[in-house]
């Protein structure tokens, strides 16, 4: 873009520039309004857009003369002008396009005008940055790529092509997995320009993509498992859990301690869930990248894990029954409580069912302390019926419901009761006798089901009584129940009438009305008879006596016995003193122990003869003599603290005795001590005694062995461990069995030995398979048991020793390299892992014989080394070293070693080689390789003491070397030949002081330079510093040129190092008025003035610029020294296109230099 030119006001030549085009270009202004916004309809292109000049267009130029003061509006929205200053950013404009923007002005008189000016805005693609490198698992972003601040952004209205036609492309964005990785990729960004601007109709650049292979760690596949199936999942190997990874990836897992190596990919989810419980377990399986590009890929394997719970022996309880009455009005609650296992806390999803309801019902509620409840709603149960509530299924709310758990029978039942109804029932009573209860039989119409009922009744007539209770027990719809006689005591008429009844099980009751007639005839009176007969042992003879007989004196009774024992009806004559009499039941009819009742059936008053049959009913029992107890002599340990208590027999009916004539039982903690005892069996509930049992006790010393101590010396891997017992104990001499545990270095438990004691010593051995590991092992007995006695106890002795490691030489390597005759051999030993000192046995066979030789050696870093004495290897030849022996020194361990053996051989040295003094150029640079003689055999030292041979590239000095020749099979050097070598200098040509500088108008050559320049007459100059042309002494000096001098020295033919000279041709005094100007040109192409050039500015003034500029100051050719000749065409302005017509034009020069003033003037351009 070429903004519009804008002149100083203070230069002359600008203020005419100014009038010039005022007044070719004045237009015919309203003498009210019009025009004071300046020209209308102006349009002006930008089309470099990365110019910096793009940032800052000043559209007041484009509105010619105009009233200031006025206000810019960006009427399309381009968002690149400021409306204060009218000044327009192209860059900060988006898209390419046509934009108006106007200019609003009021001379503050009422006049209003507004001026338009049209901006094409050129296509710009932006300036694509580097090559960009991107891992082929990332979405780009290709606007990234463009270089960034200050170079402008690219315009967002163009388009992208995938020039390969890779694929991946959309829109902007390419998705990096589509084109093969591993090559470079370019995509064009292109820009439109409006069409029929003057710009470039399309804009592009261009962006280069290098796609790299990222690592791929694979698709995960997460895995949930119930505890109850991971026995199966002992060795599981995740990568069942990846699909499409990388090979050669590590997994890791967090810290649990299943991933082991870094190619280990098993684990065992049941040991994690037996020590860690359920959870999500994370295992991360990384692929590391192969360069710098792509980061390391991770991908996460889940393993959750719930537990399997089982609610065997869970109770359900659903509260309360109730009876049909209460159905409105009711409300019910479930409580479920945890069985054998316990439920964790939380929240849970109960699913039951209700009988005669169709579907499942599923409620959300917390276990807290092994309890949940819920209630249910009511209206599942409207009616008499009895429901049951089935758990079918609980499941922690916040599971994934992996588990199946264990529910098996969760249950209640509950009851809505009927109430009892009664009315139409039917009471049969049959007339009684004075003085006895009445029984009623109840029948007939009910609604009663099996189980007893709870009545309250009236009694009217002879008799009175109100709100009395009984019970019925109805089967079958039948039932009974007794009117005490104490209720009746009169004779005569009387009704009974039951005014409530409620089922005794279920509390339900209901009001009655049902009442029935009934007759008491007087009768003897026996009210108050009883019988007292007390129970007897077998054997026994039975006193009976009657009481409660009034004023009886004289009576007759028929009873029987029944039970354990019995007999006919009895009649019995008694006399009566004072309503009392005994009589006792003859032995013979009782010989039977158990139950037996006695039942007077009637009583007679023999006096008045009246005959009351009653049903007297006294139970006794004939109790049996117990069996002598079964008991056996009894054996106690000291630990075991055996009282009477421990005993067996043992029970209440058990007493002991600790003599055979004691007649007071022992107490259950009275200590046992060895001795005899003596039980016997006592019926508790009849006092009948057994026999005395005798036993003998015998008390036996529990092992205690705490305070004993346990010596072990260290041992070495592959040895069993011999543990010595001795110390304070009260064991016995004899075998007691241990069991011990191994803990630390080496891990067993439970592990049986005997230990065999005398006089409080015993020693036993750790067999060696169960020590294999080196360190501190811990050997701790827990259990103790004396063979003879089983007397056994716990303990806690224990001790720590330690098993020293063998030498670890599963990675010694031993190297041996052929040697020279008279030199030691050197013998390298490496892969001794962690070991500092040893001992080594070795021997020679071979061509030289040497007997076992036995060295201590120190090892750093699993390396260590001998030598093989020179005065023990006389004679050439081949041999074969042997290490038989290597032995730990730190703790003794000695590893026997029968397969390291190596071979070499002694050979012969060269003769010494023949070689003479020798001179170089210093500038040749001579080194090491252009010594004679050379070869591989050869190697050169710079001391005769060296053992470093010189390398072939070290540059040679003046001074003495060495050479040996080695033999290139063996290596081996002969003793070394000594010579001088010379290094010739020539010294390097010097420079006059601003002997670089020139002035071109004087036209200066190779020879001015040799001039300036201190150095023989043998100097000589090249255009390059190595590989140059020789450039001949007439050649004109270039600005800005570097050349080389070299001088030459005849006598050793050697040249100097180079001198660099960078020439400058600016060291001028001419002056501008000095300069050659023309006043004209025609650039017709005939070869003559087809430029306009301002001859040798150049040299006087290299930082010039030159403009050209037509009649109405716009700028047509911007020149510099770069650029100097204008040809005659518009080069720079969006006005004018190809050649300037002929005619005027006036030019400025700018010197740049000493504060020079431009130079202002014109020329003429002829056609």
């Amino acid at each position: 873009m070429v903004p519009k030119l804008r002149f100083p006001t203070h230069f002359t030549f600008y203020s005419f520039l100014t009038f010039f085009i005022l007044f070719f270009c004045s237009i015919d202004v309203n003498a009210q309004c019009a025009g004071i916004a300046g020209s209308d309809n102006n349009s002006l292109n930008v089309c470099n857009i990365a110019d910096p000049s793009s940032a800052s267009v000043d559209l007041n130029l484009q509105l010619g003369p105009h009233t200031i003061g006025g206000t810019w509006s960006d009427d399309n929205k381009s968002l690149g002008l400021s409306t204060t200053t009218g000044f327009l950013n192209a860059q900060q404009i988006k898209k390419s396009g046509i934009y108006n923007y106007t200019y609003t002005v009021s001379d503050g008189l009422g006049c209003t005008d507004s001026a338009v000016v049209t901006v094409t805005i050129g296509g710009y693609a932006g300036i694509a940055g580097p090559d960009f490198s991107v891992c082929n698992n990332e979405s780009l972003n290709l606007f990234k790529l463009f270089k960034g601040v200050p170079t402008p952004s690219p315009q967002t209205n163009g388009t992208w092509n995938d020039d390969s036609g890779a694929g991946g492309l959309s829109s902007n964005t390419l998705n990096t997995a589509i084109p093969p990785p591993g090559q470079t990729y370019p995509y064009t960004y292109t820009v439109q320009s409006p069409v029929g601007s003057t710009c470039n109709p399309t804009v592009s650049s261009t962006v280069n993509v290098s796609i790299f292979r990222g690592p791929e760690s694979g698709t995960p596949t997460n895995l949930q498992l119930c505890s109850n199936v991971l026995g199966t999942y002992t060795n599981f190997d995740l990568f069942g859990q990846l699909t499409g990874q990388d090979s050669g990836g590590v997994w890791t897992d967090a810290g649990l301690g299943e991933i082991t190596s870094a190619t280990d990919s098993n684990i065992n989810i049941q040991n994690i869930y037996n020590t860690r419980g359920p959870g999500i377990y994370r295992f991360t399986y990384t692929v590391l990248s192969n360069d710098l590009i792509c980061s390391d890929k991770s991908s996460f394997v889940d393993i959750t894990i719930e537990k399997q719970l089982d609610f065997t022996g869970a109770t359900l309880v659903v509260n309360s029954d109730i009876c049909e009455n209460e159905i409105p009005t009711a409300t019910y609650n479930a409580v479920l409580t945890q069985g054998t296992q316990v439920i964790p806390n939380g929240t849970y999803n109960v699913t039951y069912t209700i009988s005669g309801v169709p579907t499942p019902i599923q409620t959300t509620k917390s276990f807290s302390g092994g309890v949940l409840t819920f209630p249910i709603p009511s209206t599942y149960f409207q009616q008499v019926n009895n429901y049951s509530i089935d758990i079918i299924n609980i499941v922690d709310a916040t599971s994934l419901g992996i588990c199946n758990n264990i529910i098996g029978t969760i249950e209640d039942i509950l009851h809505v009761y009927p109430i009892p109804k009664i009315n139409n029932a039917t009471l049969t009573i049959t007339p009684v006798c004075q003085t006895f209860d009445v029984p009623i039989d109840f029948s007939g119409t009910s609604n009663l089901t099996d189980g007893n009922y709870d009545i309250v009744y009236n009694i009217s007539g002879n008799n009175t009584a109100t709100a009395k209770t009984a019970i019925i027990s109805i089967t079958g719809g039948l039932g009974a129940f007794t009117i005490p006689k104490a209720l009746i005591p009169n004779a005569g008429a009387n009704t009974i009438t039951i005014t409530k009844i409620t089922n005794s099980t279920t509390g339900c009751t209901n009001t009655s009305t049902l009442n029935q007639s009934f007759t008491i005839n007087p009768l003897p009176d026996a009210t108050n008879l009883t019988a007292t007969i007390k129970d007897i042992c077998q054997g026994q003879a039975t006193n009976v006596k009657l009481s409660g007989l009034g004023t009886l004196t004289s009576i007759s009774i028929n009873y029987n016995l029944s039970g354990s024992n019995i007999t006919g009806s009895q009649i019995i004559p008694l006399t009566v003193i004072a309503g009392e009499t005994n009589f006792v039941i003859p032995t013979t009819d009782i010989p039977n122990a158990g139950l037996t009742s006695f039942t007077i059936t009637d009583l007679s008053n023999t006096v008045t003869g009246c005959t009351l049959s009653i049903n007297n009913k006294t139970d006794f029992t004939v109790n049996s003599i117990p069996t002598i107890p079964i008991a056996n002599d009894q054996i106690f340990c000291t630990s075991d603290n055996a009282t009477v208590a421990n005993l067996i027999p043992q029970g209440s009916q058990y007493q002991w005795f600790d003599s055979a004539t004691s007649t007071v039982p022992l107490t259950s903690t009275t200590p046992l001590i060895s001795g005899n005892y003596f039980v016997k069996e006592v019926n508790p509930l009849t006092g009948c005694e057994s026999s005395l049992k005798p036993i003998v006790v015998q008390i036996n010393a529990t092992p205690q062995i705490n305070s004993a101590t346990l010596t072990i010396v260290p041992i070495c891997q592959g040895y069993s461990a011999n543990v010595n017992f001795s110390g304070t104990s009260n064991l016995a001499d004899g075998n007691y069995n241990i069991l011990y545990n191994l803990s630390g270095s080496n891990i067993a438990t439970a592990i049986p030995a005997t230990l065999s004691i005398a006089s409080g010593l015993a020693s036993f051995s750790i067999a060696s398979n169960l020590i294999p590991n080196s360190g501190n092992t811990t050997i701790a007995i827990t259990n103790i048991t004396n063979a003879l006695t089983n007397c056994t106890s716990t303990s806690t002795l224990s001790k720590v020793f330690i098993v020293n490691g063998l030498p670890d030489i599963a990675n010694m390597v031993v190297t041996v390299k052929d040697g020279c005759l008279g030199q030691a051999i050197n013998v390298d030993i490496t892969g001794l892992g962690t070991l500092s000192n040893i001992t080594l046995s070795y021997a020679v066979s071979g061509a030289n014989a040497i007997g076992s030789q036995t060295i201590p050696l120190a090892v750093s870093g699993g390396k260590t080394f001998f030598l093989i004495p020179a005065g023990k290897l006389l004679n050439t030849g081949s041999n074969t070293l042997a290490i038989t022996d290597l032995t730990n020194t730190g703790n003794g361990c000695s590893t026997i070693i029968n397969t390291v053996s190596k071979n070499f051989a002694i050979n012969a040295i060269p003769n010494s080689p023949t070689a003479s003094n020798q001179k170089f150029c210093e500038t040749n640079l001579a080194t090491v390789a252009n010594l004679a003689p050379n070869g591989n055999q050869y190697k050169w030292y710079d001391t005769p003491t060296s053992t470093i041979p010189l390398a072939s590239s070290k540059l040679l000095v003046t001074g003495n070397y060495y050479v040996k020749e080695m033999n290139v099979t063996t290596g081996c050097e002969s003793l070394s030949t000594p010579i001088s070598v010379l290094i010739n200098t020539v010294q390097i040509p010097v420079l006059k002081p601003n002997g670089e500088e020139f002035c071109g108008i004087d036209k200066p050559t190779i020879q001015n330079l040799s001039n300036n320049t201190f150095a023989s007459a043998n100097l000589v100059w090249y255009d390059a510093l190595t590989n140059g042309t020789i450039i001949p002494n007439t050649d004109l000096l270039s600005e800005g040129a570097t050349y080389y001098g070299f001088d030459y020295d005849a006598t050793t033919q050697c040249y100097s190092s180079a001198l660099p000279v960078a020439v400058s041709l600016t060291d001028c005094t001419l002056t501008p008025d000095k300069l050659k100007i023309p006043d004209g040109f025609s650039p017709n192409g005939d070869g003559v003035n087809d430029t306009f050039q301002i001859v040798d500015i150049e040299f006087s003034f290299p930082n010039y610029t030159l403009e050209i500029f037509n009649r109405y100051g716009n700028v047509l050719f911007k020149g510099d020294i770069n650029k100097p000749d204008w040809n005659g065409k518009n080069s720079n302005s969006s006005f004018i296109d190809g050649d300037a017509p002929a005619g005027v034009y006036f030019y400025i020069i700018h010197y740049n230099k000493d504060n020079l003033p431009p130079k202002q003037g014109q020329l003429y351009l002829n056609r």
